[in-house]
């Protein structure tokens, strides 16, 4: 509808955006494989609890807390169940890596400490979608 109404002409490309990439710290991961089948997710401000879920999922759930591209290259293919608590201040670029008021440690210290797993900001692919074109509509 949009491309008959509007002339919307769109294409996707990928571009190197700033990030971060999901990797498995040095130590080796601290995961639980999920042996229940049972899945339940739940976050708020400074806690996630997740049961039977994927790397890729945990990528994209900090990806949107972030706001910015997280690339899953941990290549653990299983699910888990995890709970992770980190200081919600520690979620913004400008935030110090040792949160001053809370009782949870940053997000990147959280998650190397509590998942055995480090995120590295650097610049990741990321799919974009392009508009070509785009016209105003006539009156009906």
């Amino acid at each position: 509808m949009l491309e008959d109404r509007f002339q919307l002409r769109t294409h996707r490309e990928t571009k190197r955006l700033p990030g971060y990439s999901l990797v498995v710290d040095d130590r080796g991961p601290k995961l639980r494989p999920n042996t229940d089948g049972r899945v339940s997710n739940g976050s708020n401000r400074d806690a996630l609890n997740a049961k039977k879920v994927p790397m890729t999922w945990f990528a994209a759930f900090l990806s949107q807390k972030f706001r910015s591209p997280v690339i899953d290259e941990t290549r653990l293919n299983g699910e888990y169940d995890f709970i992770l608590h980190w200081a919600p201040e520690s979620i913004s670029p400008s935030a110090s890596d040792d949160p001053l008021d809370s009782k949870y440690p940053s997000i990147f210290t959280a998650v190397r400490e509590q998942l055995g797993l480090r995120l590295i900001k650097q610049t990741v692919p990321t799919e974009m979608l392009v508009i070509d074109s785009v016209q105003r509509t006539s009156p009906n």
